[in-house]
């Protein structure tokens, strides 16, 4: 049993997990975790790199960050199983373990590269856009969740309280202007979106990854400097994604590897393909 773990090709940033065989009724779990590279670990104590960027000599230690692959669990059949993450922050190590039946088994550790401060992508990872966030642009807020009703003879108020609730922020964002078709493609999904911080896990205070509900949303252009700055509204909401299967290319990469093909020719090529086949593959490699 191996699990290999790979960066797909393209402005994806999406990392594919081949699981080589999962016994038929055996239950299993994939999960990914930040990490480190630490130099001079003892043989044993960590997980031996494999990226030409690792330092000499060290090792990858898992951090405290880790989440479940979208579509990451579920039953064996005896066959393999190929997953699709956007799960990962950028510029950092990271590494996915295969839980299966109270045993694990670690991958190779890859970095998802970004070329900016974050990565905006739709929840199905189909759109994705790598922009630089503008200072003090972070805001955080809480919402205290508490009702107030006047009691008769009472001078002060009777109070109920709930959780504490996640309230609205803001990311302030610098794209160049020909990424604003990129931007929009990534807000008009129809639903939630993924964050991804591209740096190290503790950079900052919020979560590296998570999924916002975009709300309000304004932009002010510089055309002398080919930019345009974005002020984007957002509150955290829970994972709709978690439980789904995301497929490994987008189909604009389908169209431009087939453009021109006849149907005739690929109504061959992918006689007996079903639609989970279809999904795993790379077409940008097609």
């Amino acid at each position: 049993m191996s699990v290999t773990v790979s960066v797909l090709p393209g402005a994806s940033y999406k990392v594919q997990i081949v699981v080589d065989e999962i016994p038929d009724g055996a239950a299993w779990q994939v999960t990914g975790r930040v990490g480190s590279y630490v130099p001079g670990l003892a043989p044993g104590s960590g997980l031996a790199p494999s990226e030409t960027l690792a330092p000499a000599g060290s090792v990858f230690t898992p951090g405290e960050w880790s989440w479940t692959v979208p579509g990451g669990y579920g039953i064996g059949d005896g066959g393999q199983v190929v997953l699709t993450d956007i799960r990962s922050p950028g510029n950092v190590p990271v590494v996915y373990e295969l839980t299966l039946d109270g045993m694990s088994q670690a991958s190779n550790v890859v970095t998802v590269p970004f070329q900016n401060d974050i990565v905006l992508q739709t929840g199905d990872g189909l759109a994705a856009v790598d922009v630089v966030l503008l200072a003090e642009s972070l805001g955080l807020g809480w919402e205290p969740q508490v009702a107030q009703f006047r009691v008769p003879g009472r001078e002060k108020p009777v109070a109920r309280y709930d959780v504490l609730g996640v309230g609205g922020a803001q990311f302030r964002i610098r794209v160049p202007m020909g990424q604003t078709k990129a931007l929009h493609r990534v807000l008009s999904s129809g639903g939630p979106i993924v964050y991804r911080f591209g740096a190290a896990e503790g950079s900052y205070d919020l979560d590296p990854v998570g999924v916002v509900l975009v709300g309000a949303v304004s932009s002010e252009a510089v055309p002398t400097a080919d930019l345009r700055f974005w002020t984007l509204g957002y509150t955290p909401v829970d994972d709709p994604f978690a439980g789904i299967r995301l497929g490994a290319s987008p189909w604009d990469e389908f169209d431009t590897a087939f453009t021109g093909d006849p149907w005739d020719h690929l109504e061959q090529m992918f006689l007996g393909l079903d639609w989970d086949t279809f999904d795993r593959q790379v077409w940008a490699d097609a």
